[in-house]
This record gives C-alpha cells, sequence and structure tokens, in this order.
C-alpha cells in the first residue's frame, strides 16, 4: 500500500456534490489542497474530524 503526500481532487463538473476518497492511506503530513469551490471534511468512524475550507 503506497502512503499519499499530496491529495487534490479536481472537480470535473458543477454536478459532482461529493467525492469519497477510496483509500485510508494518508500518512500525518500529507497536504490536502481544498479548491475554491470545495470544502474537505474528514471523518472517522462516523464522526467529523474536522472540515477544511479554501
Amino acid at each position: 500500500m503506497a502512503l499519499i503526500d499530496v491529495l487534490k481532487h479536481d472537480q470535473p463538473s458543477d454536478e459532482e456534490f461529493i467525492w469519497k476518497f477510496p483509500s485510508e492511506d494518508l500518512k500525518i503530513g500529507t497536504q490536502v489542497i481544498v479548491n475554491e469551490s470545495q470544502e474537505a471534511v474528514f471523518v472517522k468512524g462516523g464522526e467529523v474530524l474536522d472540515i477544511l475550507g479554501p
């Protein structure tokens, strides 16, 4: 399993509302890039841990 250093999701269209990262292999220090129209919500065990905006 490869660990991720940078995580960025480029939205293909305005119709996409939510996208789930398909893995749990994020390491401490991973850079998360959030575009102007996005928010990143970190959830573990059904609990929201943090929300990042642009």
